[in-house]
């Protein structure tokens, strides 16, 4: 993914994750320059340095946590089945379980394990300082296997605000960037072009929720027009529509490192990318009583072809345009780019 990491500014990276994932967004306790990183790792372990530590200042989130373990004296209550299997009796001790306030809590053991992998990755030497420095308040925090965390099972409350910033970029981080290598060792990789496709669907989807929500922006789900069971037919599910009083676009966004192929020479757009977004639109017509239109939109890339006002195409009475996105400029170049399709497109 070298020709992404040289063409989009890690501070574009860091706008797309912003709109994303808004807890980065509404949350104003770590205010970063993105451009002043050189990569995203850089990037991800300064918001956690500035974020950890102004959550040290306020206290770590302690909770109750369950704890079973064999004692010489009664605490909290006996586990009689355990300590007659154990044979703990024959030690003159009992399995007893108890509850303890304690700091050694899941999302304070997802936060050491963040930065102990963060460290160990391409950040700047002053960073790998300030988290060694930042560790040392973990001393009696365990690691965590950051492989098989259950995000959705998080449980926040008002004064959690800091700690879901701080979860949605380690989720961000664990689901986007860890690799394990052969030896069974874990580090952290750059942005997949799989993972950077689900983070520019995602990005513009909000985009539009953010800043035009009058367009009803939403991933809808496209029923297949036919009479009779759908059976086995695949689910439709759209990454952006948008839909006025009369009029409804569906937006397919596509992040590759080509966004043309080439066939006995001559160059042409992805075939099951337009076949896609043609049998969206088409069957969408069926059942919406205004003018139904598509777009592919791609990320533009170094060589690409696709003309700068896009190629749009009359199938049929609906209009399907194949057009890109250029993410090398700065972010209000972005914005006004999204801007025009939304208005053009829908008003």
């Amino acid at each position: 993914m070298e020709l992404y990491k040289n063409q989009i500014p890690i501070g574009n990276i860091y706008y797309m994750l912003s709109y994303a994932f808004k807890d980065l967004r509404e949350q104003n306790v770590v205010s970063v320059k993105p451009e002043e990183f050189e990569n995203i790792h850089q990037l991800m372990a300064e918001i956690i340095i500035r974020g950890v530590s102004y959550q040290l200042k306020k206290g770590l989130l302690r909770n109750y946590e369950s704890c079973q373990e064999e004692l010489a004296v009664l605490r909290g209550k006996i586990d009689i089945s355990d300590t007659i299997n154990s044979g703990s009796l024959i030690r003159r001790k009992l399995v007893c379980s108890y509850d303890e306030y304690t700091d050694d809590t899941l999302m304070n053991r997802i936060l050491k394990s963040v930065m102990l992998l963060l460290i160990r990755s391409e950040i700047k030497d002053n960073q790998v300082v300030e988290l060694r420095r930042i560790i040392r308040y973990f001393s009696s925090i365990a690691e965590v296997d950051l492989f098989n965390i259950r995000w959705d099972s998080l449980a926040y409350n008002r004064n959690h605000g800091e700690y879901r910033l701080l979860m949605s970029v380690c989720r961000i981080i664990c689901e986007n960037m860890l690799h394990s290598t052969e030896d069974g060792d874990v580090r952290l990789i750059s942005f997949s072009e799989e993972n950077l496709n689900k983070l520019y669907e995602k990005f513009i989807l909000n985009y539009y929720i953010k800043h035009y929500p009058k367009l009803k922006p939403a991933s809808s789900e496209i029923k297949w027009a036919i009479s009779g069971a759908t059976g086995m037919l695949p689910k439709m599910q759209s990454d952006i529509m948008l839909t006025s009083d009369n009029r409804k676009l569906i937006i397919d966004a596509k992040f590759y490192s080509k966004s043309t192929q080439k066939h006995f020479d001559k160059d042409s757009f992805h075939s099951h990318n337009l076949y896609q977004i043609f049998t969206y639109v088409k069957n969408e017509a069926v059942n919406y009583s205004g003018n139904v239109s598509g777009m592919l939109l791609y990320a533009k890339t170094k060589n690409d072809l696709i003309p700068n006002d896009g190629a749009s195409y009359d199938m049929n009475g609906n209009v399907i345009t194949v057009k890109s996105l250029d993410l090398s400029g700065d972010f209000e170049s972005i914005a006004e780019q999204l801007d025009k399709i939304a208005e053009f497109h829908i008003s």
